[in-house]
């Protein structure tokens, strides 16, 4: 059976034409969103895997519903072989799934520029190609005479940054909620977290620097609350690029850790558990060069107790062993 990651062009045009067949159902499933003969406006949404990308999109499309939400997760279901997928890779079928729904986007955003919808997308910059590809595509022609855009889309920015500890536990999150909800889980590695967050403000910069005409606002936000932005005065000293590492390799607050632990004593999933134990763990060895048995609140308020992490640990090493990797 010829599907899966690294199958490259194969599953990605499978999901162009997928988009074809799919387009007219998605449009009827997002009805408010008009055809506009006016300058279109295009949002995208930037950040870590876990960062909360889907939810921003969630509140863009609430407050402004004339626009075409394009992510690549509501459409990993279509894939023809989706169910033989999540039974056969589980946690991994992420992967198995990512070139078709890839395709699909794509097809999407291509109909939608064709047909003038403003439109919401989601996107990591984890890879600069595929970031200028992206814009390209919103910019479309240019008038080669001038050196200028035919007719490019209106950009909005809005770069979600928190630190990597944070995007970690959100994948997590996800991933536990995924299984309350009996749906297949959808998990991103930690190496894999790590490796988009060292080209993360590099790549963010250079978009930025090589756009900016083109990109009217910026917002970079943390739970909602913008701390940089290129139209305030307030902001004007301080680069893009030293915004976002500044938030992103910062220590996680007591109090951060603290919200980690509670959320995670409603996890049903023994994995989450334990990396979530495991993530703690070296957040306060890192952060605060303490175990976690070692910071206690006040008298009735224990960080993490000696059992909580002994017991999540093992269930770590278990898990690890047949996973295959932390």
């Amino acid at each position: 059976m010829a599907f899966g990651y690294g199958t490259g062009v194969t599953e990605y045009q499978k999901g162009l034409e997928k988009s074809k067949e799919r387009w007219e159902r998605f449009l009827q499933s997002n009805s408010k969103a008009k055809s506009t003969a006016e300058q279109r406006n295009s949002h995208i949404v930037v950040g870590l895997p876990g960062v909360g990308k889907s939810q921003e999109i969630d509140i863009i499309v609430e407050q402004n519903s004339n626009n075409l939400p394009m992510s690549m997760d509501n459409h990993r279901g279509l894939h023809p072989n989706y169910k033989y997928i999540i039974l056969k890779y589980g946690i991994d079928s992420s992967k198995y799934t990512k070139d078709f729904a890839q395709g699909v986007v794509d097809g999407f955003i291509e109909r939608a520029v064709k047909e003038r919808y403003n439109i919401v997308v989601e996107t990591t910059f984890g890879s600069k190609i595929r970031a200028e590809n992206r814009i390209a595509q919103l910019l479309g022609p240019k008038d080669e005479k001038i050196n200028e855009y035919i007719d490019p889309y209106n950009i909005q920015l809005t770069v979600l940054v928190r630190p990597v500890s944070l995007c970690l536990f959100g994948v997590i999150e996800r991933y536990d909620n995924a299984i309350k909800n009996n749906d297949p889980g959808r998990y991103t590695y930690t190496d894999d977290i790590d490796k988009i967050a060292k080209v993360f403000p590099n790549n963010l910069a250079e978009i930025y620097e090589t756009y900016q005409k083109y990109i009217s606002r910026v917002e970079v936000k943390n739970y909602g609350v913008v701390f940089w932005n290129n139209y305030g005065e307030k902001y004007k000293d301080i680069s893009l690029t030293k915004a976002v590492k500044s938030e992103l390799n910062r220590q996680l607050t007591i109090e951060e850790i603290c919200d980690i632990r509670d959320v995670s004593r409603g996890f049903v999933d023994n994995v989450s558990r334990a990396r979530t134990a495991k993530l703690l763990k070296n957040e306060l060895r890192k952060s605060y060069n303490k175990e976690p048995r070692e910071i206690i609140l006040n008298t009735k308020n224990e960080l993490l107790s000696n059992k909580d992490v002994e017991k999540a640990l093992k269930i770590l090493e278990r898990k690890e062993q047949d996973i295959g990797r932390g």
